[in-house]
């Protein structure tokens, strides 16, 4: 599931049938629970089985087998810590508070109904995250800090039909991961550093108020904010040398910059 461009912008609780309201974290939500803890949370449900089995032996029988027909939701029935961190970070992105179940195997948030004193309160089912769904929850989470799915990687290895099928697949992993790690992420766009970007250069952002914008705006605001300076490049260059290949197009500093046409 896509979100829109507005629900993405939107600072509100997104309501999922069902299941609940994912917030959009504010800057100072992620500073009060660290920012470590944030990313944390981030790389976990991000976190694919190929992820999970990375310093997995394409030779080896046995571990091949495994992985054939694990989907990410496998993952919390494997490893309670994997499982524990994925219910703070849930219970960080929601409104509602979740609890594991394991006689259902699922995610679940309760409620109670109003009832007279000294009478034992009445809990009914709220919200569930199961294996039907917990893809999509975790890629609407995702899509709300700014993180897009990878239409290259493969989230249920059942998907991948054969032994022969996986070690392919193993190998082209473990050779993008290579060619990620030698040329390394940008340290330039890294939150931290986009965040001081946003307050130094934009008119109305400050150290002050940055931190009631959410995670998406950011990244918004500062993709937006280099729009702007390119725009303003180009529109000097226009008025000192002129346009005779009619090349610069008035107004392109308010293009879509998620919906494109």
């Amino acid at each position: 599931m896509k979100l829109d461009y507005f629900d993405l912008i939107s600072p509100l609780p997104l309501e999922i049938y069902k299941v609940g309201h994912i917030k959009s974290p504010k800057l100072k939500e992620i500073a009060e629970i660290s920012y470590f803890t944030y990313a944390q949370y981030v790389t976990f449900l991000k976190m694919k089985p190929i992820d999970y089995y990375d310093n997995l032996n394409e030779n080896n029988t046995d571990q091949i087998q495994e992985m054939i027909a694990t989907t990410k939701y496998d993952l919390l029935l494997l490893d309670q810590s994997f499982r524990n961190i994925i219910c703070a970070a849930l219970n960080f992105f929601f409104e509602e508070t979740f609890k594991w179940y394991d006689e259902y195997e699922s995610f679940i948030s309760m409620s109670t109904l109003q009832v007279e004193p000294g009478i034992e309160p009445e809990y009914f089912v709220t919200g569930m995250i199961n294996k039907e769904n917990y893809s999509d929850i975790t890629d609407i989470i995702l899509q709300r800090v700014h993180i897009t799915k990878d239409e290259n990687e493969v989230d249920d290895l059942s998907k991948v039909k054969n032994k022969r099928g996986l070690k392919i697949y193993l190998k082209i992993h473990k050779g993008r991961k290579k060619f990620n790690k030698k040329t390394g992420g940008n340290s330039s766009l890294s939150l931290p550093n986009i965040i001081s970007s946003v307050a130094a250069k934009s008119n109305n952002l400050n150290w002050n108020t940055i931190w009631d914008i959410t995670v998406f705006q950011l990244f918004d605001a500062f993709e937006r904010l280099q729009i702007i300076d390119q725009y303003d490049v180009f529109s000097t260059q226009v008025a000192v040398w002129g346009d005779k290949e009619k090349k610069f197009k008035f107004g392109t500093w308010s293009s879509n910059i998620y919906e494109k046409d």
